[in-house]
């Protein structure tokens, strides 16, 4: 994405957006993206496509391991989750992005977009508006 981007680690998923296909995610980001922009003008949130959430688990953990406290978005402290995103993998399968770990690095995958799974949420980027 060629923006800023904003997220907040202490609440990366929205809740109970887990189980849920992508419609219904978009749906409940739509909900969020019109609360927020009546706190904070000029801005909304959207789900991003799969090198946007890549990009931020890495921009994430250079900038924590410089304090001491490396912080693996999408690891254990997260759920070991993943975030949908809106990339095409072929029919109707869109890219996740999760489970972030030392030893075994970053995953990515691809799900339906008309299927829910129990570890697949969705993670609002804010952007401007």
């Amino acid at each position: 994405m060629q923006s800023e981007v904003a997220i907040n680690p202490s609440k990366l998923y929205l809740t109970r957006s887990n189980g849920k296909d992508l419609s219904q995610q978009e749906a409940m980001v739509g909900k969020y993206s019109e609360k927020l922009g009546k706190t904070i003008k000029g801005v909304k949130a959207v789900i991003g496509e799969a090198p946007d959430y890549v990009e931020l688990a890495f921009a994430h953990l250079d900038a924590t391991r410089g304090n001491g406290q490396p912080d693996y978005l999408f690891g254990e402290k997260y759920g070991s989750n993943y975030a949908r995103t809106k990339t095409k993998t072929g029919g109707s399968s869109v890219a996740c992005v999760g489970t972030f770990h030392p030893a075994s690095g970053l995953n990515v995958f691809r799900w339906n977009a008309g299927d829910g799974y129990d570890v697949v949420h969705v993670a609002p980027l804010v952007v401007p508006a």
